[in-house]
């Protein structure tokens, strides 16, 4: 009788065990179904502090710009790191990306410079004679100029009196033949003069054309370039020597640059 009851109560106490069990077993999986659907597929973080990760919107507790949400991909553990930006994402974060290639590095230097003019090519356009300037040719900075072009008139009565004795000179020689007087080097000597002045030869034979001495007397240019400055307006008098413009040559040009004396080597 004793060992009948025993045996009773081991079956009902085992029946108890397998009946815990199989409880604990079925509820199992729903409890982790229900942990796992509450993980959530998203979190924000910030554009310039990746390393935020926060659950819910707002700003960023380093910078203080808003949160942009992150939308997670894939189920497993590498697939949930990985962060997926839109088009507008990336432009904001300012996230750039390049090929991967050989390329040499530390021989190149990026320097911020001025480009300018070759002061060696620079040249000057002065007044061969005292006077005023009636009118000016050229009158615009960065205006091309050539040789033989009319830069400017002036009067001037110093020239004058220097064309009256040139056309003096060919008129002794025509009308006079005092054979001890050379007039032939009077009108040498009255032409060089009106050369040294500015006059071109063309010039010179045009006055010997029309024997009249004009009001004033139109200079042609001695150099060629690139005006770069005017240093003379109408009305204006000058002294000899005064400066009229100047012109610069483009075909080679400066590009000046600060860059550091230990840099100089490299």
């Amino acid at each position: 009788m004793k060992n009948s009851k025993r045996y009773i109560i081991l079956a009902t106490v085992f029946g108890v065990l397998a009946i815990a069990l199989f409880t604990a077993c079925k509820q199992k999986p729903a409890q982790q179904q229900i942990a796992k659907s509450q993980v959530k597929s998203y979190y924000y973080t910030c554009s310039m502090h990746p390393q935020i990760h926060e659950d819910h919107d707002g700003n960023c507790p380093i910078c203080g710009m808003k949160l942009i949400r992150v939308e997670l991909t894939g189920g497993n553990t590498a697939a949930s790191n990985k962060i997926t930006l839109t088009a507008t994402q990336i432009q904001l974060a300012a996230i750039q990306t390049d090929t991967v290639r050989e390329e040499k590095t530390g021989t190149e230097k990026t320097l911020t410079g001025t480009v300018t003019t070759d002061e060696n090519t620079s040249t000057e356009l002065s007044a061969r004679i005292a006077g005023r300037i009636q009118q000016l040719f050229v009158r615009t900075v960065g205006e091309k100029i050539g040789v033989g072009q009319p830069v400017y008139s002036i009067y001037s009565e110093d020239l004058q009196e220097a064309e009256k004795e040139y056309l003096l000179a060919r008129q002794q020689q025509k009308v006079l033949h005092n054979p001890d007087v050379d007039y032939q080097q009077l009108i040498i000597t009255a032409e060089n003069k009106l050369q040294l002045w500015g006059l071109s030869q063309a010039q010179i034979k045009g006055l010997a054309t029309s024997g009249k001495v004009s009001a004033a007397t139109t200079i042609l240019s001695k150099i060629s370039g690139t005006v770069s400055e005017i240093a003379v307006k109408e009305g204006d008098y000058v002294a000899e020597g005064s400066s009229i413009l100047k012109a610069q040559a483009l075909n080679n040009l400066w590009i000046e640059a600060q860059i550091y004396a230990s840099e100089t080597g490299n």
